[in-house]
C-alpha cells in the first residue's frame, strides 16, 4: 500500500495496513488526551501533593498533635484527679537456689507496703522469676516459692485483709538480663511487684 505524504508516495509495511485509516482518529484522540490532561492537572497534582506533604511531614504533623496533647495533659495534671489509675512497682532479689526473704529484701518490701497503704490499693500482683543455671522444671518451682514469700510477706504487712494478691512463676523464660555473667543472674533471681493504685492527689 502507498500513501501520499507532501507530495511523494511512500511505501507502508504490508503489516501496518489495517492501522493507516485510523490514524486521523488517533491524532485526534492523542490532542484531546493532551488537552484534557493539562486542564485537569492542577487537581490531580494537589492531591499529590497533599499525600506527600502527609506522608513525608509525618513527623511535624505528629510533633504539632503531640504538643496540643501535652498542653492538654498539662492542663489536666493541674487539677487533681481523684480516682485516676496508677502503679507501684518494686522488686527484690534473691541468692541461688533460695527463696527465702533477705533482710534486705523485707525491709525494701516494708518500704513497698507503707507506700501503697497511702493510696486506696486495686490490687497486687507478684511475679517470680529464675536465672537459667538450672533445669527449667526446677527453676519453675524456684521462681513460684519465690513470689509465694513475697506474697505472704505482703499480705501479713497490708491492713486489707481482703487484697487480692495474684502470684505467678515464671522460671527463667524472661531473664531481665543476660544469664552468662554472675550479675546478669543475679538480676534474674527476682521477684517484680507490681500494686494497681487509685492516686488520689
Amino acid at each position: 500500500m502507498r500513501v501520499r505524504r507532501g507530495g511523494r508516495v511512500r511505501k507502508v509495511d504490508p503489516a501496518f495496513w489495517p492501522f493507516v485509516p485510523s490514524l486521523p482518529l488517533f491524532g485526534v484522540l492523542l490532542t484531546s488526551y493532551l488537552v484534557l490532561g493539562l486542564a485537569l492537572s492542577p487537581v490531580g497534582v494537589a492531591g499529590d501533593d497533599v499525600a506527600v506533604a502527609t506522608a513525608s511531614g509525618a513527623g511535624d504533623g505528629n510533633r504539632s498533635s503531640a504538643n496540643s496533647d501535652s498542653s492538654a495533659q498539662d492542663k489536666a495534671e493541674s487539677v487533681p484527679m481523684v480516682g485516676r489509675p496508677a502503679e507501684v512497682k518494686t522488686r527484690v532479689l534473691f541468692a541461688h537456689g533460695d527463696y527465702q526473704l533477705s533482710s534486705e529484701a523485707s525491709a525494701a518490701l516494708a518500704e513497698f507496703v507503707a507506700e501503697i497503704e497511702r493510696h486506696e490499693v486495686r490490687g497486687v500482683r507478684v511475679a517470680g522469676y529464675a536465672d537459667a543455671t538450672g533445669p527449667a522444671p526446677v527453676n519453675d518451682v524456684v521462681s513460684l516459692d519465690r513470689a509465694r514469700a513475697v506474697a505472704d510477706f505482703l499480705r501479713a504487712e497490708l491492713s486489707d485483709a481482703e487484697l487480692v494478691v495474684e502470684v505467678i512463676g515464671h522460671g527463667s523464660a524472661r531473664p531481665a538480663a543476660d544469664n552468662g555473667s554472675p550479675e546478669g543472674r543475679e538480676a534474674n533471681r527476682r521477684v517484680e511487684i507490681v500494686a494497681g493504685i487509685a492516686c488520689d492527689d
